[in-house]
């Protein structure tokens, strides 16, 4: 029997003219975007589509246009009767799910992960921080390595032999050092604000205010959080985990391993690329379960997905 989750990815997937096919060909995908347009008061539509490469790279725009574009796509999926028994995402991706769950509204999460964006761009100075990923280490390792270096800390298990590090970009920068002696294999991410660790305590505590003022109801599909790799039904619970989700590691991994636990073996993936489909894989992989991740970010891999669950 055929078991579904729905995951949603995080920043760093974008690119413009995401979502663009579906949103011709799909009245569904175009209400989401004009919602969004709507809401925030200027044009996502125009930044996700035919905006500068650079200009959506910047967070404040960013994390608007990915959840837009998650939740077109999902709106077609939805339209074609295909639900889901389990959802979570990937640090951004966490709000999209909340709305797929209906903890929250799409309106609030629009608001929401504006703030979110606009809080975390504020909490630091630029060359201030950095992210880089460790291969072939255990968990253990990296704690030991951050405790060794200071400033940084671990910020997604991402799959077996992958954990991403964020912190002051000093340390980021001893870490290259220590590849460059082929002590460690490490690969710098490229980004100016550093994602789920304390350097974003600033960030996290200004959303609090916000999330406090926001009603939460119970989720209707079980979602598991990034903090905990844990189901959460408790709106206050949901909460907390989206506070500390600024400051706390993201566990992918974990929460992949939860879902294949409660007999999910199909995993879609909506939204630009395809880096949890292919962390899915690995994951699935090291757990010797067979599990089919699939992915929705344009018209021919909705077919595709389509032709694989033979929705006609």
């Amino acid at each position: 029997m055929r078991k579904i989750a729905f995951l949603f990815p995080g920043g760093g997937a974008q690119a413009v003219g995401m979502m663009k096919d579906l949103y011709d060909a799909y009245p569904e995908a175009q209400k989401a975007f004009d919602d969004a347009d709507r809401v925030l008061g200027r044009s996502i539509s125009d930044l996700t589509f035919s905006g500068d490469e650079n200009e959506l790279a910047l967070i404040h725009n960013m994390q608007p246009c990915m959840l837009t574009s998650e939740i077109a796509a999902y709106s077609v999926l939805r339209s074609l009767g295909i639900q889901s028994s389990m959802t979570a995402g990937f640090s951004l991706g966490e709000w999209t799910a909340l709305v797929v769950s209906g903890v929250i509204s799409y309106e609030q999460a629009l608001r929401l992960s504006q703030l979110r964006a606009d809080y975390m761009r504020d909490s630091v100075q630029p060359g201030e921080g950095g992210m880089a990923v460790i291969f072939g280490k255990t968990e253990e390792d990296v704690l030991e390595l951050c405790n060794e270096l200071g400033g940084i800390s671990p910020s997604n298990y991402t799959c077996p032999g992958q954990v991403t590090v964020s912190g002051k970009l000093s340390s980021i920068k001893k870490l290259m050092e220590m590849k460059e002696r082929a002590e460690i294999a490490a690969h710098q991410v490229l980004v100016d604000i550093p994602s789920h660790c304390e350097l974003m305590r600033p960030a996290s505590e200004k959303l609090a205010l916000e999330i406090e003022k926001t009603k939460f109801f119970a989720p209707e599909i079980p979602i598991v959080m990034n903090v905990t790799a844990g189901i959460t039904t408790n709106p206050d619970d949901i909460k907390r985990n989206l506070i500390e989700q600024l400051v706390k590691p993201v566990r992918f991994q974990q929460s992949i391993e939860l879902m294949l636990d409660n007999g999910v073996n199909t995993f879609i993936e909506i939204g630009p690329g395809d880096v949890l489909t292919r962390f899915v894989s690995k994951i699935s992989k090291n757990r010797h379960i067979d599990a089919e991740p699939l992915n929705v970010m344009d018209i021919e891999t909705l077919h595709e997905t389509l032709e694989c669950l033979k929705v006609r």
